[in-house]
């Protein structure tokens, strides 16, 4: 199971992730989604560590679902933009 925490939430420029499947050896996908279920963003990250920074200052105010992916697990968490 992958365990998340986004900050700040709600974010402004930038949301934070950190996830209990740290492994630098390993890609994952981050994708996000509007409330519509329109995929506004979609990520490919590897190398990475305990924290992940994704910009979100293309995003209008909202709610959106983060979706975070590595191999055939997958965890999803709520988040706001706020300016």
């Amino acid at each position: 199971k992958i365990d998340l925490t986004l900050w700040p939430n709600p974010a402004n420029e930038t949301i934070h992730i950190k996830t209990t499947e740290n492994n630098t050896h390993e890609n994952a996908v981050i994708q996000v989604y509007a409330v519509d279920g329109k995929q506004v963003m979609h990520y490919e990250v590897s190398g990475y560590s305990e924290t992940i920074a994704v910009p979100v200052e293309a995003l209008s105010n909202g709610i959106y679902l983060l979706s975070f992916r590595k191999g055939a697990q997958i965890a999803s968490k709520l988040f706001f933009v706020e300016r």
